[in-house]
């Protein structure tokens, strides 16, 4: 694939369309998704949707359910991402591809929030979607605490009812009034008092008085809200 990629690099629009003509011959379906798959951000753009679409056709027809599950994995960022996606450029979208390949879930997270400022509007809220749905899943207050703190200055204000949702169910009251104060500086001014109320209860039930002392110190700025 990488040599592929490489390859596309170089060909005329012309090449493309022979390369895709070849690649549709391979018996080999999995194959044949995975080359489609990797081809499809060098198509132009009004060919892109028709693109992904014979994709998606294509893996209806495999039979084997491991297969069908491994060429939807390959075909998932095509599918979430058509509406913006031709009009990124290849660089950042390779970006992108690379950070969503990554297995391991911080390393994931923290390569996705660092990409998605940098994305088309749509295209950005779709991403941190992807990572605040896999945190609902994960159930593990620690890497709650670093992606929610790590996100919070960039997450779009159609996604912070979602976060602060997963940040009030952090059960370490200083993380959570920690990750609270971070979102702070991101919160509609409709969710300002359920946010302060929320950073508020959790400091108030922090046992350490220095600890307490600590994160209503970092939260002050925000009780004028």
């Amino acid at each position: 694939l990488s040599a592929l990629e490489s390859l596309s690099n170089i060909l005329t629009e012309s090449q493309v369309k022979q390369l895709l003509r070849d690649i549709h011959k391979i018996e080999d379906i999995d194959i044949r998704i995975s080359l489609l798959s990797q081809m499809a951000i060098y198509v132009a753009p009004d060919d892109f949707y028709q693109m992904v679409k014979e994709i998606w056709q294509q893996v209806n027809y495999i039979g084997d359910i491991v297969v069908r599950t491994q060429s939807i994995y390959k075909i998932a960022p095509l599918l979430t991402l058509i509406h913006d996606e031709p009009a990124t450029s290849t660089p950042l979208l390779n970006i992108l591809r690379l950070a969503e390949s990554m297995d391991n879930l911080e390393a994931r997270f923290r390569s996705l929030i660092a990409v998605a400022p940098h994305l088309p509007y749509e295209l950005s809220l779709r991403t941190f979607s992807r990572v605040l749905h896999e945190l609902e899943e994960t159930r593990n207050d620690s890497v709650r605490v670093r992606t929610l703190t790590a996100m919070a200055a960039d997450v779009p204000d159609d996604l912070v009812p979602q976060a602060l949702n997963l940040a009030v169910e952090i059960e370490n009251p200083s993380e959570r009034a920690r990750v609270l104060t971070a979102l702070a500086q991101s919160m509609p001014q409709e969710l300002r008092p359920r946010m302060r109320q929320d950073a508020l209860d959790a400091i108030n039930t922090i046992e350490s008085e220095e600890d307490r002392a600590e994160s209503l110190i970092a939260f002050a700025p925000h009780l004028d809200y």
